[in-house]
C-alpha cells in the first residue's frame, strides 16, 4: 500500500487571507465545517483537512496574541490595592498619555461584589478568603458614558477584531472564572469574572496595557455592589 503525503495551504482551505483575524478564521471554519462535515453531505477526509487548517491558523493567531500580552505584561506595574476612598476618587478615571481619537474610546467597568459590612480595601487584601468577593471587568465599545461618535463602516470591523483578540488573550493569560463576549454589527462587550480583587486589579492593569497598545483610549470606573449579610 502506497501512502501519499502532501501539504495543504490552510488559508486556501478556509478561504481567508494570510492577515485574517482570529474571528474571521473562526467564522470561516464554521462555514467550511458545515459544508464538509459527513453529517451534512461532506466527507470525513475533507472535514479533517478543514479541521487541521483551522488548528494551524487559530494556534498561530493565539500565539501572536500571547506574545503581545507577554510584552504588555512586562511593561505593566505591579498592582497595588486601592482603598475605598481611592476607589471613589477613581470613578471615571482615564489612563495618562492616551490616544485622543473619540472613535476608539473603550469603557471599562470594574464591578465589585462584596458583603455590606466589609470595606473595599480589606477584601482586596490577598490574605483574605477569595470566596468573600467576586469582581468582574466589563469592557465596552463604544464607551457608553459618552455621546456616540459616528464611525465609518470600514473602520468598525478592524476595531471589533482587535477587541475580540484582546478578549481571547485575556482569557488565556489571566485566571478567569467565567467569561462572556457579545459582538454586534457596531458594538462590543466583553465580561471577565475573577474570584478576588487582587486578581481583578492585576487583570485590569494588563487589559489597560493591551488596549493602549492597540491605540484605544481607556476610561475606567469602579462600581460597588453591596450584599447584606441578611441575604446569606
Amino acid at each position: 500500500m502506497i501512502a501519499f503525503s502532501f501539504q495543504v495551504e490552510p488559508h486556501v482551505v478556509l478561504e481567508v487571507t494570510p492577515e485574517a483575524t482570529l474571528r474571521e478564521i473562526h467564522e470561516a471554519y464554521r462555514r467550511q465545517a458545515k459544508k464538509h462535515h459527513p453529517d451534512t453531505g461532506g466527507t470525513a477526509w475533507a472535514f479533517r483537512i478543514v479541521s487541521q487548517a483551522y488548528e494551524v491558523l487559530s494556534t498561530a493567531r493565539l500565539e501572536q496574541a500571547s506574545r503581545r500580552v507577554t510584552e504588555a505584561e512586562a511593561r505593566s506595574r505591579s498592582p497595588r490595592p486601592e482603598s475605598a476612598t481611592t476607589a471613589a476618587q477613581n470613578e471615571h478615571e482615564e489612563a495618562p498619555n492616551q490616544p485622543t481619537d473619540p472613535r476608539r474610546r473603550v469603557g471599562v467597568e470594574k464591578l465589585w461584589v462584596r458583603y455590606e459590612s466589609e470595606p473595599l480595601w480589606l477584601i482586596q487584601d490577598p490574605m483574605r478568603d477569595e470566596h468573600s468577593l467576586s469582581c468582574s471587568l466589563n469592557f465596552k465599545w463604544p464607551d457608553p458614558s459618552f455621546e456616540r461618535v459616528p464611525v465609518e463602516s470600514a473602520e468598525v470591523e478592524p476595531i471589533l477584531n482587535q477587541l475580540a483578540g484582546v478578549f481571547e488573550a485575556m482569557c488565556g493569560k489571566t485566571t478567569v472564572d467565567t467569561s462572556r463576549i457579545r459582538i454586534n454589527d457596531d458594538s462590543f462587550t466583553g465580561w471577565l469574572s475573577y474570584s478576588s480583587g487582587e486578581k481583578a486589579v492585576a487583570a485590569y492593569q494588563l487589559l489597560q496595557e493591551m488596549l493602549l497598545s492597540y491605540g484605544f483610549a481607556v476610561r475606567k470606573w469602579d462600581r460597588d455592589l453591596l450584599i447584606p449579610h441578611t441575604w446569606i
